[in-house]
């Protein structure tokens, strides 16, 4: 009995006690009647009439960034990778130097080109004496000659008039015919002389030709950019064995381009010259490229052709980007409004629309591309609909309006 009446004190009687307290039992009555609703008013809003205009129509089509000329340079000569100066992204101007190739054993056959042209030169030089020489001994050789020629001539006279005797005669004769042999052994000599001056003079411009190759060779140790661009490729490494021909850095060259594959519907809309939108994702910025290359063949398997369209130059540009570009195609009426009069929070967007009463109401709209100031309105709006296009921050659904 004693339990019953502690748990009557102490659980039944405040419960009843909090339940009186919410239905007012200890609160003062109001009588009943109508009360006025409170109606908030935002002054200095501005709304316009929305309306279908007419737009461009576009297609967009994807592409990526290609460069306008690429070298694959290579080394002319066959000799080690000493040091690669340069990587991937790297940007170059002309005369650069990219890659040191092991230039001793080159510079050893230099240095063994450069002692053949020094040989050479001294044989050539000798040469000249010798002939200087010859040309002398013929000289003497024609001098006596005329002499003893004279001498014969005039002792032949006397002999064939019996003036002088045979033994005198024939000792004559023995002199001119020896002075006859020895300027045609001079000539021969001189000849023989002149041919070996020709050799060597031939042998000089080889080893000045064999040294000129020699320390072109090693000037070629030193491996430079053909033209400003940028490094896109690196296929040695340090050590490899360079050997003529093969390619080992791989530049291309500004201006960039986007290359794109359009449809062929769109052949006759695309010229040269055309000036288009053109924006790159990775800089998230549209740029104006122009239309500078367009293949003039139709792919018969795609049903596609390529276009190529240059982009202004922007060091943060490099090949292989991706991009896209918008290509007219016809026009449309379409709903644009102001880009201010968009409301958005979260993933939802709407604008204020006010009614007849002039009270805003904030409607779901879906949204399409935007042209400058204006964004177009998928879905959502009516033409002739009344929008909100400045004061759209201090706005709440059902709120009244004023200019």
């Amino acid at each position: 009995m004693a339990f019953a009446k502690k748990i009557f004190l102490f659980l039944v009687i405040p419960i009843g006690v909090f339940l009186a307290v919410l239905t007012g039992a200890f609160s003062s009555k109001i009588a009943p009647g109508m009360t006025e609703p409170v109606t908030q008013k935002v002054s200095g809003i501005k709304w316009e009439e929305a309306q279908k205009v007419a737009a461009k129509n576009g297609v967009t089509l994807p592409g990526t960034i290609v460069a306008d000329k690429e070298a694959k340079v290579a080394s002319r000569i066959l000799a080690s990778v000493k040091q690669i100066l340069v990587a991937k992204g790297d940007r170059v101007k002309k005369g650069d130097p990219l890659i040191l190739l092991d230039s001793a054993q080159v510079g050893a056959y230099s240095n063994l080109a450069e002692a053949a042209v020094q040989e050479a030169v001294a044989a050539k030089s000798q040469s000249e004496q010798s002939v200087k020489q010859a040309m002398a001994n013929v000289q003497s050789a024609e001098a006596k000659f005329q002499n003893v020629e004279s001498s014969y001539r005039r002792m032949l006279n006397l002999y064939q008039n019996g003036a002088v005797s045979k033994q005198d005669f024939e000792d004559t004769q023995m002199a001119y015919q020896q002075a006859q042999a020895q300027l045609d052994q001079a000539q021969a000599a001189l000849k023989a002389e002149q041919a070996m001056q020709q050799a060597v003079s031939a042998k000089m411009d080889q080893a000045q030709a064999s040294y000129g190759a020699a320390v072109d060779n090693l000037n070629q140790a030193t491996i430079t950019a053909p033209f400003d661009g940028v490094v896109t490729n690196k296929l040695v490494e340090t050590g490899d064995m360079a050997s003529p021909g093969s390619p080992l850095i791989v530049i291309e060259k500004e201006p960039y381009l986007l290359e794109v594959y359009a449809d062929e519907r769109l052949a006759k809309s695309i010229r040269t010259g055309d000036k288009v939108p053109v924006t790159i994702d990775a800089l998230q910025s549209e740029l104006t490229g122009e239309v500078t290359e367009i293949t003039p063949r139709v792919d018969p398997a795609s049903r596609t052709f390529t276009v190529k369209i240059q982009i202004p130059k922007d060091d943060r540009v490099v090949p292989g980007m991706f991009g896209k570009v918008i290509f007219p195609d016809g026009t449309s009426n379409v709903m644009m409004v102001p880009v201010s009069s968009i409301v958005k929070w979260s993933q939802f967007t709407g604008v204020y629309v006010v009614d007849s009463k002039n009270k805003a109401h904030l409607r779901y709209v879906s949204l399409g591309k935007q042209q400058g100031d204006r964004i177009e309105v998928l879905s959502g709006l009516n033409p002739q609909d009344q929008i909100v296009i400045e004061g759209t921050d201090r706005l709440a659904d059902g709120v009244e309006v004023t200019n």
